[in-house]
């Protein structure tokens, strides 16, 4: 056999070693037998579990060796499940943890290729381009939300948003140097890959600078995609793109981003806890996840606040989130170049859709 399956049991009992897995599972590989994990404990031997996987053994040496997890496997039809998708979900990070990894969530440097970043969002949902800008950069934007977010942050306080969390909206009026990420040449070339299959042209639906002040808890997971009522598989309604303004941290509230939940169910708020990966960068670093993955800001438990800025693109056809015709004075609007004009709506989808004799 070209697969030797105690090689694969010694990597699950090197992954749930330390923490263990919070319920019992089985995996039965039918004619390969079973394997069955109580905590931190792994058996070849057969007994009853609250949780069962059924694949085969190709499948659960993919699986073990980190090029996939079970959660998709699942989704992909590839192994059946009985029980909480949370222990599945479990194993598959403590798995990735074991190997060295971060929850599969690949990080890349501003040159490498463009197709194999859009790749990893395709794959696992989620990727980070580390030091995409300059500190610089970052600090320029900092600084022009400051005196806003100290003036108008506290007005989105609410049981989603958060009590100690101060948020801006209204953006590209608020700061000049912001219009430097939202156009981002990279970034976009990205988006270009994952949205211009399913429009004519994109555009930016929301753009919200983000304070996590210290003393925040974390996030309800959620799903940004969630405010369209519509789901259809295989087509991603928007991409999601968060700017890291300061460095973010374990400890500081980094996102919380849970891999390959765009191929789950429908789109929500999770209320269920579920493991996840953080998404730990430098300032000036990007992180990408589709519109349709679980995430959300994590507790910040340092005496400093964290800053973010994060900005989705829709698919041009769909309507924005943020009115930026209105949200945007036109005088401001128009002294940008047109492309960050167009991301703002200033262009039809197509000929006729959004027409207006003041587009481009």
């Amino acid at each position: 056999m070209g697969i030797h399956i105690e090689e694969l049991v010694g990597i699950i009992e090197r992954s749930v070693a330390g923490e263990g897995l919070s319920a019992t599972l089985k995996v039965d590989l039918g004619s390969d037998g079973v394997v069955c994990i109580n905590g931190s404990k792994v058996s070849r031997e057969d007994a009853p579990a609250d949780n069962v996987l059924t694949t085969s053994l190709d499948v659960f040496e993919e699986i073990c060796r980190g090029r996939t997890d079970p959660v998709q496997a699942y989704y992909r039809g590839r192994l059946a499940l009985v029980g909480s998708q949370r222990v599945a979900m479990q194993l598959g990070m403590l798995i990735e943890s074991a190997n060295g990894g971060c929850g599969r969530m690949r990080r890349f440097t501003r040159d490498d290729p463009v197709a194999d970043i859009a790749a990893a969002l395709n794959e696992t949902g989620s990727a980070i381009v580390e030091k995409c800008v300059p500190d610089e950069l970052a600090d320029r934007v900092a600084a022009e939300l400051r005196p806003h977010f100290d003036r108008f942050g506290h007005e989105y306080f609410a049981d989603f948003e958060g009590y100690k969390t101060l948020r801006l909206s209204e953006i590209l009026g608020r700061s000049r140097a912001s219009a430097d990420l939202i156009g981002e040449p990279l970034t976009l070339a990205v988006i270009d890959e994952i949205l211009l299959p399913h429009c004519i042209n994109y555009r930016i639906g929301s753009c919200t600078a983000i304070e996590i002040l210290p003393g925040e808890t974390a996030q309800r997971l959620h799903r940004d995609d969630g405010i369209y009522p519509i789901s259809i598989q295989g087509m991603e309604l928007q991409v999601s793109a968060m700017w890291a303004l300061d460095d973010f941290t374990l400890e500081n509230g980094a996102t919380h981003v849970v891999p390959g939940s765009h191929q789950g169910p429908s789109r929500s708020v999770l209320e269920e806890p579920v493991p996840t990966a953080q998404a730990t960068m430098p300032k000036g670093s990007l992180l990408l996840y589709l519109g349709s993955v679980l995430h959300g800001g994590g507790a910040n438990r340092t005496d400093e606040p964290r800053m973010g800025l994060i900005n989705t693109y829709s698919l041009g056809w769909l309507r924005q989130e943020e009115n930026h015709y209105l949200a945007i004075p036109r005088e401001i609007a128009d002294t940008y170049p047109d492309h960050i004009r167009k991301l703002m709506g200033y262009e039809p989808h197509g000929p006729i859709l959004g027409s207006y004799p003041g587009t481009l």
